[in-house]
């Protein structure tokens, strides 16, 4: 299957802080893939090292290309685009202000198409495109950041903690609505603390321990690895 991206010795500094210790992973074309670990482990700072947020070292190639030295809106017209923590939404725009915000650099061509597929997997923004976005419940909003991020064209969506704070119901909602996504041929870097739910909708799963790579394999053999349910599933022997 062909690579969509491949990190070889990334390494991410916050001063003499080293986030991110010489890592290498891979994302195939059409995987999704999860980045596990606990907080602190280096997960967010590989995601944005990828986009280009943060200063890195190493080699990360998109798409059989050295994307190392180019600029984050740069890395977006290539087809790389990060959904953040905490969501990043604009709270005093509207839902449909914040969807055209995401389709910046998008040609003006493809922002239609794509308000159709956000809206078609986000029923509920299309009910709320008026509203403003601070008003929306947290599952909502969540949402709207997703939906934003599609509107940029992802070749590769980064998803950082998507399920954080959001009820059960609305997580389950989620993990489908990533599925979904994944089922249009876009591939995604999961980064997630819910490591079942992370380790059930991926094919491929990589374990962080203070910026080093602990563990990698099959999501199936992870979840099912004593190591990983001792230490991520709260299964104890």
């Amino acid at each position: 299957m062909k690579l969509v991206l491949k990190i070889t010795n990334l390494k991410v500094n916050y001063g003499p802080i080293q986030a991110v210790k010489s890592i290498s992973l891979e994302v195939k074309k059409g995987e999704i893939v999860c980045l596990l670990g606990p907080n602190g482990a280096g997960k967010s700072s590989t995601l944005k090292a990828i986009m280009g947020t943060v200063k890195s070292k190493g080699e990360i190639i998109f798409e059989k290309e050295d994307i190392s030295g180019i600029k984050t809106h740069e890395r977006v017209r290539k087809g790389i685009v990060l959904c953040p923590e905490g969501r990043g939404i604009f709270m005093g725009l509207t839902v449909y202000e914040n969807l055209i915000a995401g389709a910046y650099l998008v040609n003006k061509s493809k922002i239609k198409e794509n308000l159709e597929y956000v809206y078609s997997l986000f029923p509920r923004l299309k009910e709320r495109k008026k509203q403003v976005a601070g008003t929306l419940s947290g599952g909502e909003q969540q949402m709207l950041a997703i939906a934003r991020a599609l509107m940029a064209s992802p070749k590769l969506l980064l998803l950082d903690e998507p399920s954080l704070g959001l009820a059960p119901i609305i997580v389950s909602e989620i993990a489908k609505i990533i599925r979904d996504i994944n089922k249009k041929g876009i591939s995604v870097l999961l980064v997630e603390q819910n490591a079942s739910l992370a380790l059930k909708i991926s094919t491929y799963g990589y374990v962080l321990e203070t910026g080093r790579l602990m563990l990698q394999g099959n999501s199936e053999e992870l979840l099912n690895s004593e190591e990983v349910k001792n230490k991520y599933l709260g299964v104890k022997k």
